[in-house]
């Protein structure tokens, strides 16, 4: 049973099928890239996952529940989070609080708790700490935003989605800024996911990330999939070719 899948996945925007019909599939344990030129629905397609925009027709199952109409947060709390390519980081903040910002659900308990015993340890410390960990950022804990590279900025946001301890993280745009060198680096880092029993759907338009670091990759154009499979057979798939550097290079091919 896959851990994510969504069947005839369809987001219409008026008139615009901005996701039309998807289908695709992500097993546990697995490295799944999505790409495709600019407009061709993906960030749309995240942002149906999640909750963020309502799903016209089909399905999305997580973990093999359905999870169509379940709210954005309750998607969050059963394990399937995901990064924005806005990072929005607090910059007023340490990166470890804005880690506990997103790691923790506040109750009426807790406002009583901060009360009779300020200064508390949070419950999800080391979940925050894990996750600095992970992505190797763990000596920023005390550090501001505006203390780091561009490139960290961008582990911060991943490792805000990994504090709430996920089976599935949704990477959207993750290296958008860096250059090629800080691309790799980060595509190491993300691929480290998986021996954290942490399954990925990385969401980019940069070719080169996704084929390196990618078990299997799905292709997006005009919002509907054209293409599936591993890296070798994307690379060199002429629909793939088309879609990026136009008609002209899948005629000349």
């Amino acid at each position: 049973m896959a851990l994510l899948e969504t069947n005839g996945l369809t987001v219409t925007f008026g008139g615009l099928h901005a996701n039309d019909g998807i289908d695709i599939s992500v097993e546990r344990g697995r490295f799944v890239g999505l790409i495709g030129p600019n407009g061709a629905g993906k960030t749309t397609f995240i942002d149906a996952i999640t909750g963020f925009v309502p799903i016209s027709d089909g399905t999305v199952r997580f973990a093999g529940e359905l999870f169509t109409t379940v709210a954005p947060h309750e998607r969050a709390r059963r394990g399937l989070s995901r990064t924005f390519q806005q990072l929005e980081l607090f910059e007023d903040l340490t990166v470890e609080d804005n880690l506990l910002a997103a790691a923790e659900t506040p109750t009426w308990t807790d406002v009583l708790l901060d009360i009779v015993r300020p200064g508390r340890v949070s419950p999800h410390q080391g979940d925050v700490e894990w996750a600095l960990e992970t992505v190797g950022l763990a000596e920023s804990l005390k550090a501001f935003p505006s203390d780091l590279s561009h490139g960290q900025r961008k582990l911060v946001g991943v490792a805000r989605a990994l504090a709430a301890r996920p089976q599935l993280v949704l990477l959207d745009e993750p290296a958008a800024g860096l250059d090629t060198t800080e691309s790799q680096e980060i595509g190491g880092r993300l691929r480290g996911l998986l021996d954290h029993d942490v399954s990925v759907l990385l969401i980019d338009h940069d070719m080169g990330l996704v084929l390196n670091v990618c078990d299997e990759v799905y292709v997006l154009d005009f919002g509907g999939v054209i293409a599936h499979g591993t890296p070798a057979e994307i690379r060199t798939n002429p629909r793939v070719v088309a879609a990026y550097l136009g008609a002209e290079a899948e005629q000349s091919s």
